[in-house]
């Protein structure tokens, strides 16, 4: 055949191209084998072998829940905050938790979980409440917060990222900043600068800040359950043994981002070095809710509970900000409500009451709606202030029937001392007639001071004279005993006064001021 040749002893030859071309596939084949070895010796490892561990001797956790807020309360952060609490205390954490925090409860539970850290630590700071980005930095905004504008953020609340630096300048190994703190802002009308949701912070190295929601955006309370959506699926994931650090909120974003449609996507942003484990791997996950103190969490039962509220005032009454009720002053109310935590306001004459309530299944829990003296405080805070009229013109005088030109100054400063209320009148009257300017006849002028003791029922004022003095021009001097005052507040702009200063023998009034004082600033 062509292309072989016969050798000795019978048997067959292979062509050399033939042969080398064995040799090389047997080349490949064995290489091939050797490279596909590698790559499963490589990769097929699982890959949090190859990442160093964050062992730490300590964890060191802060955890903050602000519900009850002076201007837009929230109904879970104070939730979140025992339930976030429990669960860290549960994993080792030495965790301190503030409810309902004022800025000078803040600051100290601020210092108290900073001082603690140490070179090595893993610190965890979670909050949960209102929180507010003025020029891309990012304020937590305690209850008691009551604001009005930018710099009032910037100086009575606290910047996240000065205890990130903080936190990031203890030594402490690994840093955690957890915010759920992107619910819509009702401070945000109140300047120009300040944008929705939370700003992005970037992480120095060896810190991890996860956000509610991306920046920019708001994120849900989720006032149908006891936790924010966002803390809800971060219990759940701290839960689940094995997760690092990044698995934990990749596993509550997948989970927020579905519950929300879409609305909702959770955010993180990470310099982290090594691996952290919340729950180490083969461990038996922890049970779906933490209870280390049953008398206050509500969870674990069901049924309704009983709310007997009492109010010292006609006012209108709401939970959680459903649909007002009607209270009547001395009447004694029950409510219904779910076991959990609830929002209690109520409101009347301008006063507001607020009130933050855990109730379990029940429970029959009583609360005494105080508006009353808030009411009166209100309503002086309506009065009290400078009223005046300044008036220039032409007129008649009454009785002499004779025209002239006039100029009328009145003034009432109501001021509060205590409960008590006093006005003080200052009155200031020249008239020239326009006939003859010369004529002494014709020419008037007067000036009264006075003061009284005030008393304010409803928009209805009532007044004793303390003393009123008048002196006209020619030099008479009068001291008026019988005089008598009422106001009526018109607007919050107008006060109408009614004062009689002098009557004769038979009551018929002589002398009287009636103007209709305008507020002054």
């Amino acid at each position: 055949m062509a292309g072989f040749r016969k050798l000795g002893g019978g048997s067959r030859g292979i062509a050399p191209r033939h042969a080398t071309a064995l040799r090389h596939m047997a080349r490949c084949f064995v290489l091939g084998w050797l490279i596909a070895i590698a790559a499963l010796t490589l990769f097929g490892q699982d890959d949090g072998r190859t990442i160093k561990p964050v062992n730490a001797a300590r964890k060191v956790a802060l955890v903050i829940g602000n519900s009850a807020y002076r201007n837009g309360p929230l109904k879970n952060p104070a939730n979140d905050a025992r339930d976030v609490g429990a669960r860290l205390s549960e994993l080792g954490f030495d965790a301190e938790v503030v409810l309902n925090g004022g800025r000078k409860q803040m600051a100290e539970g601020i210092d108290r979980f900073l001082n603690k850290l140490r070179t090595g630590d893993v610190a965890l700071f979670y909050y949960s409440g209102h929180g507010a980005q003025i020029d891309g930095e990012n304020y937590l905004i305690p209850v008691d917060f009551e604001g009005q504008n930018e710099t009032d953020v910037r100086y009575d609340t606290h910047a996240a990222g000065r205890i990130q630096e903080r936190m990031e300048r203890s030594g402490a190994q690994l840093n955690i900043i957890v915010l759920d703190a992107c619910r819509d802002n009702p401070y945000r009308s109140s300047s120009r600068n300040a944008a929705g949701g939370l700003a992005a912070m970037n992480a120095g190295r060896g810190t991890f800040v996860a956000f509610a929601t991306s920046p920019g955006r708001t994120a849900s309370d989720n006032s149908s359950g006891r936790n924010g959506l966002f803390t809800q699926y971060f219990l759940d994931a701290l839960r689940q043994p094995g997760l690092a650090l990044d698995d934990v909120f990749n596993v509550v974003r997948e989970h927020v981002d579905e519950a929300s449609g879409g609305r909702q996507l959770p955010w993180t942003q990470t310099a982290v070095v090594g691996r952290f484990t919340f729950v180490a791997s083969g461990s038996t996950p922890l049970a779906p809710r933490p209870n280390p103190n049953p008398s206050t969490d509500n969870r674990m039962e069901s049924g309704p509970a009983t709310l007997v509220v009492e109010s010292d005032t006609d006012a209108t009454f709401t939970v959680d900000a459903q649909p007002g009720v009607a209270l009547k002053a001395g009447q004694i109310r029950q409510i219904t409500l779910s076991p959990g935590g609830h929002i209690l306001q109520a409101s009347a004459g301008g006063a507001g009451w607020r009130k933050v309530v855990e109730i379990r299944a029940g429970e029959q829990q009583a609360v005494v709606v105080e508006l009353a003296k808030d009411i009166a405080d209100a309503a002086i805070r309506r009065i009290e202030g400078t009223w005046a009229l300044n008036w220039e013109g032409e007129g008649n005088f009454s009785a002499a029937g004779h025209r002239f030109h006039g100029k009328v100054d009145m003034t009432l400063q109501i001021s509060r001392s205590g409960n008590d209320l006093t006005g003080v009148w200052h009155q200031a009257s020249d008239y020239k007639g326009i006939e003859d300017p010369k004529d002494p006849q014709f020419n008037y002028s007067t000036r009264i001071d006075a003061r009284f003791r005030l008393k304010l029922n409803g928009d209805k004022l009532t007044g004793i004279p303390e003393f009123a003095h008048e002196e006209r021009s020619g030099g008479e001097k009068l001291d008026y005993k019988e005089v008598s005052f009422d106001g009526t507040l018109v607007n919050p702009n107008q006060l109408k006064i009614g004062i009689v200063w002098q009557r004769d023998a038979q009551g018929k009034e002589l002398n009287t001021s009636q103007p209709t004082l305008e507020r002054r600033q």
